[in-house]
């Protein structure tokens, strides 16, 4: 793997009411270090118009997610472990509980896939049942495939999201 990635995360959040599904992709630096994979990147931040830091941690049946920013977090997906985090927000904090039912890694030459299930609880109240994938590609070898839902309608405006 080398040290410039292309980063995807893409989630899918099913609760009692309806589904949403959310993707990003971005630059990316990767290295491996005592046998975790860590990878750093930048989004914007859309409170601020700034950027937010952020770090991904992978080993083994444990993910380390953690976002630096007005909206700051250290998730910890863990297989079969519930783990609660403090989500710091510019209008207070957020305890979150998550159960991580399962954690799946695959290892490649340019590639590395994980997929986690987890669910979400706040003051333990259900709030959704989660899928995350998050694919590192080498730079020089990454495949990209943006989907989008209104591509599969043709009654849907170009641009419009469902």
């Amino acid at each position: 793997m080398t040290e410039d990635v292309i980063l995807t995360v893409s989630g899918r959040q099913m609760d009692l009411g309806e589904d949403a599904s959310t993707e990003l992709i971005a630059g990316a630096a990767y290295y491996y270090r005592n046998g975790k994979h860590f990878v750093i990147y930048d989004e914007p931040d859309p409170d601020n118009g700034g950027q937010t830091g952020n770090t991904i941690k992978i080993a083994g049946d444990r993910v380390d997610v953690i976002r630096r920013g007005t909206g700051s977090v250290h998730m910890v997906f863990e297989k079969e472990k519930q783990i609660t985090s403090c989500y710091h927000t510019p209008a207070g904090d957020i305890w979150l509980n998550v159960y991580t039912s399962d954690i799946r890694t695959v290892l490649e030459q340019d590639m590395i896939e994980t997929n986690i299930d987890y669910t979400l609880h706040m003051n333990d109240i259900f709030i959704s049942e989660c899928r995350v994938t998050i694919k590192i590609m080498s730079k020089g070898s990454a495949s990209l495939h943006i989907s989008a839902e209104w591509q599969d309608d043709p009654e849907k405006e170009r641009g419009s999201y469902r």
